[in-house]
């Protein structure tokens, strides 16, 4: 299994994109072969900051991942939403 770790900070303005944006994802994703877990989460001492959690059955399901359409608006969209860059931490279990 591969867990993906994603840390975003956004701008306060543009929390509510962000979140719909991501709700969205989180949707879609749910219904992908392989994909085991994909929850948006909330940091409790700010909220403008969140982290997803992914758990992939391996590394070609996030490969048909990355070429969604749910995926493709993502990667359009997510610079206007953030304060800085994304963090992504990749873990095997």
């Amino acid at each position: 299994m591969i867990i993906l770790n994603v840390f975003f900070k956004v701008k306060p303005e543009q929390k509510q994109n962000f979140i719909q944006t991501l709700t969205n994802m989180v949707q879609e994703s749910r219904k992908e072969a392989g994909c085991q877990l994909y929850q948006l989460g909330t940091d409790i001492l700010d909220a403008n900051s969140f982290l997803l959690i992914e758990h992939w059955v391996d590394e070609a399901a996030i490969a048909a991942h990355n070429q969604t359409p749910h995926w493709n608006h993502l990667v359009e969209v997510i610079g206007d939403y953030l304060a800085e860059p994304f963090v992504i931490e990749k873990y095997q279990a």
